[in-house]
C-alpha cells in the first residue's frame, strides 16, 4: 500500500510543520539529496576548500604568532582578502541551497505532489537565479544601510544610556526583520513578484505568526548545528590535535583535505533543513491568510466535474 504523499498547501501548527518537514524528507530524500549533491556540490566543495585552506593557514599562523608575536600585524593585514572571498562564496553556496530547495518544493506543489525530474528543478532554479541573487543582495544592502544609519546616529549621541537602550531595540528590530525576510526567496520562486511587492508579501504573511516562525528557525538552526557537530567535530579535533602535536606544529595538506570533504558532506546534509522547514511554514501561512488549499479544491472541482 502506497503511503499518501505529503501536502504542502495546508494550515499547520508549529509541531505539524516540523512533523510534515521530516515526513517530506523521508518521502523525498533520494531524489532531493541527489539534486543537492549534483547541483550544489560544486559550490559547496569550493567553499569548503577555501574555508579549509583558510582554517589551515590561520591555525599555522597562530602557532607561529605564539613563537613570534611580531608576525601578528602582518597576518592581520593579509586576512581581509581571504575573508571577503569566503564571504562571497558563502553567499553563492547558500543561494544554491535555498534556491534549489525552493525550486524543488514549488515543482512538487505545482506538479500534483511529485517532481518529474531534477532537471526540471534545475531549469526553474537557473531561470530564477539572477533574481534570487539580486533579491539577496538587495536585502543585505537594505538591512545593512538601515543599521549603518542607526549606528552613525548612536555614535553622534555620546550618551551611554541612550546608546545602550537604542542599541538593544535595534538588535530586537534586526531579529524581527531577519525572520520576516526569511521568506523573501520562496516568495520570489513561487509567486514571482517584484522586489517591493515580495517584501510587502513577507510582512503580510508573518503578521500574527512571527513567534512561531522564529521558533521554527531556532529549532532548524539547532538541528543543523547538532548534525554539523556530530559529523565534523571528530575529524576536526583529530586534525587539530595532530597539528599541535606534530614536530612542525602545523596542519599538513592531506588532513586539511579530509576536513574539507567532511565539511562538504556535513553542509550538504544539514543546510537544506532550514529552507525545507521555511517552505512548509510559508505554505501554511499562505493557507492561513489566503485559504490557498480551499481555492485549489474549488478549482479541482471545477476542472473535474462529476460525471
Amino acid at each position: 500500500m502506497n503511503q499518501e504523499r505529503i501536502e504542502l498547501k495546508k494550515k499547520r501548527t508549529f509541531s505539524d510543520v516540523l512533523n510534515a518537514t521530516f515526513v517530506f524528507i523521508k518521502q523525498e530524500y533520494k531524489l532531493f539529496w541527489k539534486m543537492i549533491f549534483l547541483y550544489a556540490g560544486i559550490p559547496v566543495l569550493l567553499y569548503s576548500i577555501f574555508s579549509t585552506v583558510y582554517f589551515r593557514n590561520t591555525f599555522n599562523q597562530i602557532i607561529k604568532i605564539f613563537s613570534n608575536p611580531q608576525q601578528a600585524q602582518q597576518y592581520g593585514q593579509n586576512l581581509s582578502g581571504e575573508v571577503i572571498l569566503i564571504y562571497i562564496l558563502s553567499i553563492v553556496m547558500y543561494l544554491f541551497f535555498y534556491g534549489l530547495t525552493y525550486a524543488y518544493v514549488v515543482q512538487y506543489t505545482n506538479n500534483d505532489k511529485k517532481v518529474s525530474s531534477i532537471h526540471s528543478v534545475w531549469s526553474l532554479f537557473t531561470h530564477k537565479f539572477g533574481a534570487l541573487l539580486g533579491y539577496s543582495l538587495l536585502t543585505i544592502l537594505m538591512i545593512g544601510f538601515g543599521y549603518g544609519i542607526i549606528f552613525l546616529f548612536l555614535g553622534a549621541l555620546g550618551n551611554p544610556l541612550i546608546i545602550g537602550v537604542v542599541g538593544f531595540i535595534t538588535i530586537l528590530a534586526l531579529m524581527y526583520v531577519m525572520i520576516v525576510f526569511s521568506f523573501i526567496l520562496i516568495v520570489k520562486v513561487n509567486e514571482d513578484e517584484p522586489y517591493l511587492e515580495s517584501v510587502g508579501r513577507c510582512f503580510y504573511l508573518i503578521k500574527g505568526h512571527w513567534w512561531e516562525t522564529f521558533g521554527l528557525v531556532i529549532i532548524a538552526a539547532i538541528i543543523g548545528w547538532a548534525l554539523s557537530l556530530a559529523l565534523t567535530i571528530p575529524v576536526t579535533s583529530y586534525v587539530t590535535a595532530k597539528g599541535f602535536l606534530s614536530d612542525s606544529k602545523s596542519i599538513d595538506m592531506v588532513p586539511a583535505i579530509i576536513v574539507s570533504v567532511a565539511s562538504t558532506i556535513t553542509t550538504i546534509i544539514s543546510t537544506p533543513i532550514l529552507p525545507l522547514i521555511l517552505s512548509f511554514q510559508y505554505f501554511s501561512l499562505c493557507d492561513h491568510k489566503d485559504n490557498a488549499s480551499l481555492i485549489d479544491r474549488i478549482k479541482n472541482i471545477n476542472n473535474n466535474p462529476e460525471e
